[in-house]
């Protein structure tokens, strides 16, 4: 029969193998938490990137539809200002023409200073 040191022994033995065996287990969930970590950092990685190229894709469509939307809404209005714009400058005289106006106008400017004085004289006389 066994007797109490035997009980003991029996005791370590079984207590130093539930030891080894809950060691064991808990290498292996970490090492299991370790790999899942690993997937859902891989995971998340890839996911970011694809978040980033729609977001860059939407705002690549979104500037494209503004661009077009400005373009057709300009454009038309543009012209029409080139339009007039070309409209005054064919019927402004040239700027040689406008000072041989104003040496005209200088010279009857004159003139009719000399015929008013000239008319005041008569009235007078």
């Amino acid at each position: 029969m066994l007797d109490e040191r035997d009980l003991q022994a029996i005791a370590q033995i079984i207590d130093s193998k539930i030891q080894e065996s809950e060691q064991r287990m808990t290498t292996k969930i970490q090492e299991s938490e370790q790999r899942m970590t690993a997937k859902i950092e891989a995971s998340e990685q890839r996911m970011g990137a694809k978040i980033e190229e729609s977001a860059s894709q939407t705002l690549k469509e979104a500037m494209q539809g503004a661009a077009a939307l400005m373009e057709s809404y300009f454009e038309p209005k543009f012209n029409l200002l080139f339009e007039n714009q070309q409209t005054m400058l064919e019927t402004l005289a040239p700027k040689s023409r406008v000072d041989e106006l104003e040496e005209e106008v200088s010279v009857l400017r004159s003139v009719v200073r000399q015929h008013s004085r000239d008319i005041e004289l008569l009235k007078h006389a």
